[in-house]
């Protein structure tokens, strides 16, 4: 029995996280969002490198075709789950990290 392959786990779930990155967060407070051709920027240039990991994890003979999309599933999941949790913290950051920084926030 083997398992899925870790790098194109880790690999996905970057690539996956970024992606979501192009979406807009209510987190903290921020005097103006990147322009959308800077956050596509991220995803656009990770991803020959997520799919030359998972080309190499193959052709190494390290893992099957089978295990390495189990690991990109993996890292697909963590990285949309991790994202639903950003909303949800938004109060809590607001009432109790917010305070201790100070003036290093603009609002």
């Amino acid at each position: 029995m083997a398992f899925q392959s870790l790098y194109l786990t880790l690999s996905s779930l970057f690539l996956s996280f970024s992606a979501l990155s192009i979406l807009p967060i209510p987190l903290l407070p921020s005097p103006s969002a990147p322009p959308s051709w800077l956050r596509l920027t991220l995803p656009a240039l990770y991803l020959p490198y997520a799919l030359a990991v998972a080309s190499s994890r193959i052709t190494l003979g390290h893992h099957t075709l089978p295990q390495v999309l189990v690991g990109a599933l993996w890292g697909i999941i963590f990285a949309a789950a991790w994202w639903s949790l950003w909303p949800s913290m938004k109060t809590e950051v607001e009432e109790k990290v917010l305070p201790h920084l100070g003036g290093w926030v603009v609002s």
